[in-house]
């Protein structure tokens, strides 16, 4: 069974563990966990799963949930992102670093949000919007734990 859990930095911080800790993101996490265990054959080792996407009047928050099915941990992950929805296609990546995330664990993964802008030619109306409704496209590079070789990649489609 894999184990989905909040990143390293998230106990680091007293407001966010306040805003994290609360029951209606424990339920969260404990749905993204039940959803992932669901998943009955991963077809790579290292994938992410996407989650609900958050539309906010400044930003939006994507959910990716960073998984791990490998014999080995994993850390300093590198993951660009294409975000497609309602014909629109937005853009970026975010980085993963060891000492602030941590390592992921065999068998288990982490939650992050990719964060975007909500202005300009890119802004939607405020909501909660489900993964079947848009798509993420993804290249994710990793470092095998406590090796000093090139990454590994990955392109999938999430």
């Amino acid at each position: 069974m894999l184990k989905i859990q909040w990143p390293k930095y998230f106990n680091q911080d007293n407001e966010i563990i306040n805003v994290f800790e609360s029951y209606t993101n424990k339920k969260a996490l404990q749905e993204y966990n039940d959803a992932i265990n669901k998943i009955e054959n991963f077809d790579q080792e290292i994938i992410a799963v996407t989650g609900p996407m958050y539309i906010y009047k400044d930003f939006i928050d994507v959910t990716i949930i960073l998984v791990n099915t490998s014999q080995f941990n994993i850390a300093n992950i590198g993951i660009d992102l294409v975000l497609i929805y309602q014909d629109k296609f937005i853009s970026g990546g975010f980085l993963l670093m060891e000492d602030k995330y941590g390592e992921i664990s065999s068998n288990s993964g982490i939650v992050e949000f990719f964060r975007v802008s909500n202005q300009g030619e890119f802004s939607f109306e405020q909501g909660v919007v489900e993964k079947e409704e848009y798509q993420i496209k993804a290249n994710i590079s990793y470092q095998k734990y406590e090796e000093s070789k090139e990454p590994n990649k990955i392109e999938s489609t999430l």
